[in-house]
């Protein structure tokens, strides 16, 4: 049985880099609470120049030098933000949802017979990121997937666990969704529903249990 694995929010905690970062970089405050799925909200668009009192010469003719002011463009995207311009200080960085959670899947796919898989949708800046946040807290398994649309991260899984609204919304009959409950998915439907993926295996090893039965 081939388990998925969403790793925002669920094996990494991205969004506390991001608050981080962002009061870094803007000096402003994310407005809580933060639904990861629904950005702007918290951090809002800025489409705003402001001029820089600052001259420059524009002329290379040093007899009649003309004097120009520099322009700081602030507009301000998070989806730019994370996915282009700060991918690895924000998904590189950032520290595991539940300290050596990631290790963990390794011994539970030799232990309960199954394989894991991980799944993320990603920019191509944000993969090398994921890749290094990975790395760095001892991946260890065979196969992570990057697909690009919601529909396809079930082809290639039986079980997808995740707290992905969207990815709820779209699971074929045939597979099997374990829910991460989150204030922003109350009212999505799943098969099984979980507080959270920790090292407190009880609960989610009778749900694996349960689905393998049901598929023998």
């Amino acid at each position: 049985m081939v388990i998925g694995i969403t790793i925002n929010n669920i094996l990494r905690d991205h969004i506390t880099q991001l608050k981080r970062v962002y009061h870094t970089v803007t000096d402003e405050t994310a407005i809580e609470p933060i639904n990861p799925f629904d950005l702007e909200t918290s951090f809002p668009n800025k489409q705003s120049t402001e001029i820089v009192q600052e001259f420059k010469v524009d002329s290379g003719d040093t007899f009649s030098e003309e004097l120009t002011l520099n322009e700081l463009d602030e507009t301000f995207n998070v989806y730019d933000f994370i996915y282009k311009e700060a991918s690895f200080e924000i998904f590189g960085r950032s520290e595991e949802s539940i300290d050596g959670l990631i290790r963990m899947l390794k011994e539970w796919e030799k232990k309960w017979k199954v394989k894991f898989v991980l799944l993320n949708k990603e920019s191509p800046r944000s993969k090398c990121a994921t890749l290094f946040f990975l790395s760095k807290n001892g991946f260890d398994l065979d196969t992570i997937y990057f697909p690009t649309k919601d529909k396809d991260f079930w082809l290639n899984v039986d079980v997808l666990i995740t707290d992905n609204p969207k990815i709820l919304k779209c699971k074929p009959k045939d597979k099997t969704s374990i829910k991460i409950i989150n204030d922003f998915n109350l009212d999505i439907k799943s098969d099984f529903s979980i507080i959270k993926l920790d090292n407190n295996t009880k609960e989610i090893k009778n749900i694996i249990k349960t689905i393998k039965e049901k598929i023998k």
